[in-house]
């Protein structure tokens, strides 16, 4: 840096992360610009005052404007090649560059100061007087400055003489023009070239180079020529017996954009969250070489230099950033946003899901699995449960799911015959897509989301007869779905069936959900005997499946989470005595409707027969639970409303409280 700044009297640690979009910085004059406008010093540009030669410039022919948008070209003689000289050998090093000679040290190193490559020929070796820069020919080999043979595509840019090919256009000069120790005029070229057609012949060819990788950039077409004379001052400045012979040959099809981009001061300030004077805001931006025109005080219209304007700077956000960093992101207040963040929008099907999934997996110690969306054939013949109404797929993954599957419980019970084998007892569950055929001319059929649930034990470990543990399953499997209901806060019936609800779950042992409205939307029981067979499962074992957009329809408590209470639950055990045709859901409806706002919780915790509980009826314990939300419940309040309950108890029902 101290080759194109004044010295500087101060340290500084420069962190460099732009590498990929600011193609100025991958030269010693980019970083310099940078570090001249953070400490507001003049900028040193090179000398580049060399006297240019009398003879007519080299004949440029370029066939491809868009790969090659600029050319430079100049001839130079008196050159003697060898060692180039130590301070620039050293500095060489320090970028981690071998030393060769001085005219290939002196292109490394202008590469490495503006960040333009550039390529020296012996002239002698340039074969018509002119030079060509057109595609290869498909299959052309050619030999590169590393002694590999390499062949070329119709996609490669080539530098030719006239004749042959001399250089790989942005990636590697070719040896049969290389510069020899015998050499004493050069052509030398500075060019520009497109990023992509360099990148893509790099890449397929192996050839990443430091011109490469430059080009890659997108670099600026006005900088070809001004490397061009630098090199030709600093060779004239090392070996005085060099001179230019030529003209600059220049084949310019574009010099750089230039982007007019408009803006305020108030605008940048406003995204910075800053408050910049107009003089602070254009010093900034002069000082890395933008220029502006002051429209009216606070409007300005900014002329971004084309060395920022290949990749970096094309919308008003940029010249935000270009302020920020330059007045220094440290430097800004950080203060809280405020404005209002708005609450995300919360998919309804996928928010009963998770909500679902949270109760059973987190709430209930259930394990979800994930099943695919076809019935699998082989399980349906061995259980018995044969082709039925269902749709057929095209293009099935495999013979054995050929159709989609209608109901998502017997995909649960085949993961349940494939996991038996590794546990003793397992409460599954599933939410997936079913497919149902629809009406003719329905561009899709109906598809609705079921969630299916079941609890297994292994025979050996289940306690009691058949009967008993069928029954000891269905009670495990009911009161899941209660669990599942209450947590959701929705209100759902279980009705004794007056048919066959599904064929795989027992005539008998089975009820449907039915809503308050009496629409059913699933059905829970234990299995067919016929299925319990086929799988060897036992007789603790019950199943169910409901509609989860039936459930959503309902509408459901989606709270995330319920403030602590302030003032203490008092608990309450009632036994009623009720006819045997009173069920649970009868109870407990009316239990829950008690008192509106005190009665948070009813539990049935003991059903009991037998003496001296007379015949055909029975007595059913519930654990109540009262809590008020704004006082302490008095106990006489709480004895107040018992009274009024099992008096509507034995009015509706028929009960009277057991004592």
């Amino acid at each position: 840096l101290h080759t194109v700044l004044p010295l500087i009297d101060a340290v500084l640690e420069i962190d460099n992360k732009s590498l990929t979009h600011r193609p100025d910085l991958w030269g010693h004059v980019g970083m310099a610009r940078e570090v001249s406008g953070l400490l507001k010093r003049p900028l040193n540009l090179p000398a580049t005052d060399i006297e240019l030669g009398t003879g007519a410039p080299l004949e440029i022919d370029v066939q491809d404007a868009e790969r090659c948008p600029r050319y430079c070209a100049l001839r130079m003689r008196g050159i003697e090649v060898k060692p180039a000289p130590l301070w620039m050998q050293s500095l060489l090093h320090r970028c981690d560059v071998r030393a060769i000679n001085n005219v290939v040290d002196v292109t490394n190193f202008v590469m490495f100061e503006l960040g333009n490559p550039m390529h020296a020929f012996d002239m002698r070796q340039i074969s018509g007087g002119k030079i060509e820069v057109a595609l290869a020919t498909e299959g052309e080999e050619v030999v590169t400055l590393d002694d590999q043979e390499r062949v070329l595509s119709a996609t490669d840019l080539v530098i030719r003489d006239g004749t042959r090919p001399v250089a790989i256009a942005g990636v590697m000069g070719l040896a049969n023009s290389e510069v020899q120790s015998d050499t004493t005029e050069l052509l030398l070229e500075a060019a520009n070239f497109r990023a992509d057609g360099v990148r893509r012949s790099a890449v397929r060819l192996g050839l990443r180079t430091d011109s490469s990788a430059r080009f890659e950039k997108a670099l600026d077409p006005a900088l070809a020529p001004t490397t061009a004379l630098r090199f030709a001052t600093l060779m004239n400045e090392i070996l005085p017996s060099a001179k230019v012979t030529s003209d600059l040959g220049d084949a310019c099809f574009s010099e750089g954009q230039t982007p007019t981009i408009e803006t305020s001061v108030s605008y940048i300030n406003r995204r910075l969250g800053t408050s910049l004077s107009v003089k602070e805001v254009h010093g900034y931006l002069t000082s890395v070489e933008f220029e502006i025109d002051d429209l009216d005080g606070d409007k300005m219209a900014v002329k971004v230099p084309s060395f920022r304007a290949t990749k970096d700077i094309s919308i008003p956000e940029d010249l935000v950033e270009e302020v920020g960093r330059l007045h220094g992101f440290d430097n800004i207040t950080p203060i809280q946003p405020s404005v209002e963040i708005p609450k995300p929008y919360r998919h309804p099907d996928r928010t009963l899901h998770r909500r679902i999934r949270t109760i059973m997996s987190l709430g209930l110690g259930r394990h979800e699995v994930r099943s695919y969306s076809f019935d699998f054939e082989p399980f349906l013949e061995r259980i018995g449960r044969g082709p039925y109404d269902r749709i057929g797929v095209k293009n099935p993954i495999s013979v054995d799911q050929t159709h989609l599957r209608p109901r998502l419980l017997p995909s649960l019970l085949h993961a349940l015959e494939r996991s038996m084998s590794y546990s003793r007892s397992l409460n599954l569950y599933d939410i997936g897509r079913i497919f149902r055929t629809g009406e003719a001319g329905d561009e899709l059929p109906p598809q609705p989301y079921h969630l299916a649930s079941l609890v297994w034990k292994h025979p050996s470990d289940a306690e009691g007869d058949e009967r008993e543990q069928a029954v000891q399953a269905y009670a495990d499997m009911k009161g899941t779905l209660e669990s599942l209901f209450d947590a959701l806060g929705i209100s759902l019936r279980f009705k004794r069936a007056d048919k066959e609800l599904s064929p795989w779950l027992h005539p008998v042992r089975s009820a449907s959900i039915c809503t308050e409205a009496g629409a059913v939307i699933g059905y829970v029981g234990t299995l067919h005997p016929d299925v319990t067979d086929a799988l060897d499962c036992g007789a603790f074992i019950a199943a169910a499946e409901l509609d989860v957009d039936a459930l959503n329809a309902l509408g459901f408590d989606d709270t995330l989470y319920e403030t602590v209470a302030k003032y203490p639950a008092v608990p309450y055990d009632l036994s009623i005595i009720v006819p045997e045709s009173v069920s649970h859901s009868d109870l407990h409806e009316r239990i829950l409707s008690a008192h509106e706002g005190w009665v948070k919780s009813a539990d049935c915790t003991a059903v009991y027969r037998g003496d001296p509980i007379p015949e055909g009826e029975k007595s059913m314990t519930y654990r109540i639970v009262f809590q008020s939300d704004e006082a302490t419940l008095e106990m006489d309040a709480v004895n107040e409303v018992v009274n009024g309950l099992v008096d509507r108890l034995g009015s509706e029902l028929g009960g009277w409280l057991r004592t």
